[in-house]
């Protein structure tokens, strides 16, 4: 198994990247939150998104950032971790990256909290396929799935990400 990434207080007592020391804030002139990289993404999975969020004026604990975004990649880089396969913790960390980057790329300085709700469902199944779910172990795959709280499980939106993922792995 991998070592497990530092897991940073920080980023749970954080309530938005702009309280938060040496964090990116957003700007007059455009969005510059930095999405993080395969060697930075443990040290705190959810920092992008609660840049994003502060940036967007603040979508609050039901939007895609907070509620979301920053909610299961700190959920998953510390509760789901020591349960998964050396393969199945780079896949985390992995789709992570993919995640932000993929926001990174769509956010612009007029995106909006819903926007931003669907442009960060949408990019889930890319990121999922591409960062190897489909290859992990079945162990791998229900610990993660089993991780969706009751509640998320029953969006439209998720279960729309949980059919592509489905439909790609099965191609």
């Amino acid at each position: 198994m991998l070592a497990h990434p530092s897991r940073s207080i920080r980023a749970f007592l954080c309530a938005s990247a702009l309280s938060c020391a040496g964090a990116p804030s957003p700007s007059d002139e455009g969005v510059d939150c930095v999405p993080a990289t395969i060697e930075t993404f443990a040290d705190d999975p959810g920092a992008y998104y609660r840049c994003v969020d502060a940036y967007l004026g603040g979508c609050g604990p039901d939007g895609y950032p907070l509620g979301y975004g920053a909610y299961y990649a700190e959920k998953y880089m510390g509760d789901t971790w020591d349960a998964l396969s050396e393969d199945g913790q780079r896949f985390l960390i992995e789709v992570g990256v993919c995640l932000h980057e993929t926001l990174a790329t769509q956010l612009t300085a007029d995106s909006t909290c819903d926007e931003v709700w669907d442009l960060g469902f949408d990019a889930h199944p890319d990121c999922y396929v591409d960062a190897g779910f489909c290859e992990l172990p079945l162990t791998d795959t229900l610990a993660i799935a089993g991780a969706v709280e009751p509640e998320d499980q029953a969006l439209p939106e998720q279960n729309a990400q949980v059919a592509a993922i489905a439909e790609a792995c099965t191609e």
